[in-house]
């Protein structure tokens, strides 16, 4: 009864594994603008959608204040540094933490979370200490006399 045959597995192709992620993408940020055809057989629209949004009056934002605010859904923070305001995510990327808890950096232009310490550039949005690896989302932010408005892209 015996077989000339060994026995041998059934091989099978792999599947393919994910695509990775680019170094310093998380998962969180807003994906990239896609190419002018792809967004205009998408949306209509050959460029990414910006919109003006009208945040608060410039008053109510103290010299070296985080503030809050949520755009469309997506929740950002104002710094005013002197006459120069910036606008980035809030959620810190380690901890999740929320960064207006946390303080600025005045020397080094950062918001430091008050959580794990990360320190992130409020010009770039670059991680500057660990554990901070990944960058926060920048918007544009700019006052038009007493208006402080954010040009938010999506």
């Amino acid at each position: 009864m015996g077989s000339s045959c060994a026995w041998r597995p059934l091989l099978r192709p792999r599947p393919s594994p994910p695509t990775p992620r680019k170094i310093g993408s998380p998962p969180f940020s807003v994906e990239k603008p896609r190419e002018p055809q792809i967004l205009k057989a998408l949306t209509g629209f050959a460029s990414p959608m910006e919109q003006d949004v009208t945040l608060c009056k410039v008053e109510e934002i103290p010299d070296g204040a985080l503030k809050h605010f949520e755009i469309m859904g997506y929740d950002v923070m104002v710094v005013r540094l002197g006459d120069h305001f910036y606008c980035v995510d809030e959620a810190c990327t380690y901890k999740w933490a929320m960064l207006t808890d946390g303080h600025v950096d005045r020397e080094r232009v950062a918001v430091v979370c008050k959580d794990c310490n990360g320190a992130w550039d409020l010009r770039t949005g670059q991680p500057k200490d660990l554990p901070a690896k990944f960058p926060l989302n920048v918007y544009r932010i700019e006052t038009v006399g007493d208006d402080v408005i954010v040009t938010f892209t999506y």
